[in-house]
Order: structure tokens, then sequence, then C-alpha cells
């Protein structure tokens, strides 16, 4: 397996690809699977791959060991479903852009995607019935405060399914709001915590 760091996504997010024949037994059943990269402790260099893990695959590039495993469950998409609503921070640009992909076509579809600096505007797939809007976190402000605003003004119309992912603070203040307030069933919505301030490493469902 080989890694290229292919540049900069924003100050804070760097985009990496991974290739190799190791990679070949890597299934994705639904977009928007996750998977994990794996680095070495700093303190021990020791790189701990999880056991139970779906697919993991190590490399050195640089003499530096890393490992993927995966991917996590992905998100199957109700082909019947009215409308679509995709919301998420920079770190769910990925898995938005390949829901994208999976949509039926003559589906209207709102996408909010939040952003702490320009650059880490990037471009969508194309989609007919694409409505997108690109959400400027203000300094200072907590991540997942533009996300949670445009939740709150979103129009759900009766049937309508949900994608969120981001910080998991933000993404349990979503969860509630969707679920409590306006009264949207679990099989409505699939809300994620990508990451948490102050930890190191991958956050979880929310």
């Amino acid at each position: 397996m080989w890694v290229r760091r292919v540049g900069y996504v924003s100050p804070r997010l760097v985009r990496i690809t991974f290739g190799g024949p190791d990679l070949e037994s890597l299934s994705v059943e639904h977009p928007a699977a996750s998977v994990r990269l794996l680095l070495p402790w700093p303190e021990t260099q020791e790189l701990v791959v999880p056991t139970g893990t779906a697919t993991s695959s190590s490399c050195r590039t640089g003499g530096d060991p890393a490992a993927i495993s995966g991917p996590g469950r992905g998100y199957a998409i109700d082909r019947d479903a009215p409308a679509f609503l995709l919301v998420g921070d920079e770190t769910a640009n990925p898995a938005i852009s390949q829901i994208l992909q999976a949509l039926p076509a003559q589906r209207p579809v709102q996408v909010h995607i939040e952003v702490a600096h320009p650059d880490a505007q990037v471009a969508l797939p194309d989609h007919p019935r694409l409505t997108a809007e690109w959400c400027d976190l203000p300094p200072h402000a907590s991540s997942g405060d533009t996300l949670f605003a445009a939740v709150r003004c979103a129009d759900l119309d009766p049937g309508i399914r949900v994608w969120v992912a981001g910080e998991a603070a933000a993404m349990q203040r979503i969860r509630r709001h969707l679920f409590e307030d306006r009264g949207l069933s679990r099989s409505q919505a699939s809300v994620r915590g990508y990451w948490k301030h102050g930890r190191r490493g991958n956050g979880d469902d929310v």
C-alpha cells in the first residue's frame, strides 16, 4: 500500500491518498463508510491495530508505519424518500460527495457545509436538484454553530432523509433538535460524531 499527501484541504486538514494491492480486500457497500487511519503513538512509536476490524492494511512509507482499518457502516440510501438534507463540517466533505453521487437524480437535496477557512471549500459532484450552501464559521465560534442554525432553519418535508456529521458535541445538539424538537423518526436521520475537541482519535456515532 502506498500513501501520498496530495495537498492541504484547509489549515486544519490534509488530504491523503492510499493505494496499492493491500487494499484489494477493502469492500464498501454504502457511501460515507468511514475508515480509520492508524498512526504510531508519539510516546512509543508503536503502531497498534485493533483486533476484530473488517480490514486492516499496514505499510511503511519514509520509514513510518501506518495502517487503515474498516470500513465502518455507510449510509444506506432510501431511494423512495422524497428529499434529502446533507449537513456537515469540512471533515464530512468526502462523505457528502459520495452520498451526492449515489442519490436519485430526481430527488431534491439540500447541502450545508461548515468551513472555518475559505480554502476548505471544494467542488461538489453535480446533481440536477442540488442546493448547496457553504457556512463560514466565525472566528472563536464553536464548531457546529452554523450547522445547527442551518438545520434549525431547514424546511423538513414529511418523509425527508437527513444525514449529518461533524464535531461530536455539535452533533449531540443537532440530534436532540431533530428527534425531540422536530419530531423526526430514527429511520429518517443519521447523525455521526466524526471528531471531538481535545481528544485524539475518532469520534463515535451519537
